[in-house]
């Protein structure tokens, strides 16, 4: 079903107004001693919001809960360790694996970790230490682009706002991850359309618990 530019527009505001209307107070805790949290025990809670069109999993509410836990460390196909990164949904897990190389953190999910030539293509690349105006590209198959910016979302001062915008064959995302050094990421924002069918969710982070 083709949708208007505009409903295409007006709809991402609107999740992004429920977000701010919607507020977790969340208590601060003992930060990492790293930059970006990758250590086996680190624990975050987020409340999610799902306005998706078409649900992966009707049955559930749209408001749930998922505990992420970084549960060990793995070789990939390529015979290299990276840590894993569970994700405990109401409906069951996921996993995904975080690799930092020098400045460069590559994630990847359970088909590329396992396929010799999806190895070069992470799912999703950051750059740290993040700074005002960064920008970078994957080197994915198609357009995925970074934007950072400074921000603050309260408990945390010091923010990045880092913009990402994918397009492939038949795929548009546009992400927006909040991140707070030797914290993580306090909050998600997903838009994506995937062969006509629209996904949009919002992560907020309500506690966590890190090495």
């Amino acid at each position: 079903m083709k949708q208007s530019k505009t409903m295409l527009l007006i709809f991402p505001a609107l999740m992004l107004l429920f977000a701010s209307c919607h507020k977790d107070t969340i208590k601060p805790n003992k930060e990492a001693t790293e930059y970006f949290p990758n250590t086996i025990g680190n624990f975050w809670e987020y409340n999610v919001y799902d306005s998706s069109q078409i649900r992966d999993h009707p049955n559930f509410p749209r408001q749930y809960n998922v505990k992420v836990r970084i549960t060990g460390v793995t070789k990939l196909v390529d015979n290299k360790d990276a840590m894993v990164w569970n994700y405990e949904y109401p409906w069951g897990n996921e996993i995904n694996y975080y690799r930092i190389e020098n400045d460069t953190i590559k994630v990847y999910d359970t088909v590329r970790a396992g396929g010799v030539a999806y190895i070069p293509f992470p799912n999703i690349v950051f750059i740290q230490p993040f700074f005002n105006g960064q920008e970078w590209k994957s080197n994915a198959l198609w357009t995925d682009s970074f934007y950072v910016k400074k921000d603050t979302i309260e408990p945390f001062k010091n923010v990045f706002q880092i913009r990402r915008k994918y397009i492939g064959q038949q795929t548009y995302y546009h992400t927006i991850y909040w991140f707070s050094p030797q914290v993580g990421f306090v909050k998600i924002y997903r838009d994506e359309i995937n062969m006509g069918i629209r996904t949009s969710e919002i992560w907020t982070l309500k506690s966590y618990q890190l090495k």
